[in-house]
């Protein structure tokens, strides 16, 4: 790739993270959704706070990378949205996170790259 491209990716990356991290933070503050080891009264696999889970910040990261390289390579991307749909369930699974928070994060993306 020429280097007028890879600034050109570094800056749509920089600026899509903002966005991303901008909703999140809203997200954050528009919608409760108290992580499942809070509510459902199970014990948590991995160890994390009892603070709000929507949206999941490792699926929103995840994902905006995947957006980022599926502009340049689609395959390459189109496996990185697999990973970050595999991120999605590890958060689920272990008990940190809701279902929601997981299609919140994925949500709050076309946004976030619409920039």
């Amino acid at each position: 790739m020429r280097r007028e491209r890879w600034v050109n990716v570094g800056i749509f990356t920089a600026a899509a993270a903002t966005v991303a991290l901008a909703l999140e933070k809203l997200g954050n503050i528009l919608i409760s959704d108290p992580r499942p080891f809070v509510t459902d009264n199970v014990t948590p696999l991995i160890a994390h706070a009892a603070d709000n889970g929507f949206p999941s910040d490792h699926t929103l990261i995840a994902a905006l990378l995947a957006a980022v390289v599926i502009t340049n390579n689609r395959a390459l991307g189109s496996a990185m949205f697999s990973i970050a749909l595999a991120v999605g369930i590890s958060r689920v699974a272990p008990h940190v996170h809701h279902q929601l928070d997981i299609s919140g994060s994925l949500l709050l993306l076309p946004i976030a790259v619409a920039i």
